[in-house]
């Protein structure tokens, strides 16, 4: 009998516990979307909206444009790319707008290399 009542007690314990245990999932959780909504405010508020479109743009044409797709050079480009008497450049870069300024300054440079 004993044994009854303190299993009792103890499932007791175990669904307060349990209960308590919900109560601050649940307290964190809006605390995260509170912070979420916080960041994502900051966020949009902070990028200009310049940039914000160019890497729109950039991705939409990349979802919508099969070609900006392609991961391999066409056939007739393949001898140009292991060709010595060209300069071969790789940029890779999560920042568009510094790639972007790169690609423009290596193009113009590479037009007139002497100047």
């Amino acid at each position: 009998m004993s044994e009854v009542k303190r299993s009792k007690s103890d499932a007791r314990e175990f669904a307060q516990k349990l209960k308590e245990m919900v109560t601050l999932m649940e307290q964190r959780t809006r605390t995260a979307k509170i912070q979420e909504y916080l960041y994502r405010h900051v966020a949009s508020s902070s990028i200009l909206k310049q940039l914000h479109c160019l890497a729109l743009k950039l991705a939409n044409e990349h979802s919508i444009n099969a070609a900006a797709r392609l991961q391999l050079p066409e056939a007739e480009l393949v001898p140009t790319l292991v060709d010595n008497n060209y300069f071969h450049f790789v940029l890779a870069s999560d920042n568009i707008l510094a790639a972007s300024v790169v690609a423009k300054s290596l193009v113009q440079n590479s037009l007139r290399p002497h100047n």
